[in-house]
């Protein structure tokens, strides 16, 4: 039974499965590290993202007071505006009377 090839003996086999086993865990553990990577980057992207939308939600929050504000402070121009045209015609108006009143008084009356 003299056949041509290689002949292992069941040490040699013994050790490279040792070996290959010693590799798999090796990988394994690469692999398990691996994954609570991506885990953590899953996780902090979820943060960010929950981050990302609060910010952009308090953004538009702040968008419509500051337009709230802006028409507020619109009214209030036009209002100061028209006192300012009040006080003007009654300014116009009393000069007005006083001139009647001392032409009055001028003629005699």
């Amino acid at each position: 039974m003299n056949e041509n090839g290689v002949i292992i003996s069941a040490k040699e086999m013994y050790t490279a499965l040792q070996e290959v086993s010693k590799s798999l865990q090796r990988i394994e553990g690469r692999l398990d590290k691996l994954e609570g990577r991506i885990e953590a980057a899953q996780q902090a992207s979820e943060r960010s993202q929950k981050a990302l939308e609060s910010v952009d939600e308090r953004s538009r929050e702040a968008l419509n007071k500051a337009e709230d504000a802006l028409d507020l402070a619109k009214k209030i121009e036009d209002q100061i505006i028209w006192m300012w045209r009040i006080v003007g015609g009654a300014i116009a108006t009393g000069a007005i009377g006083a001139l009647f009143y001392f032409a009055q008084q001028s003629i005699g009356g």
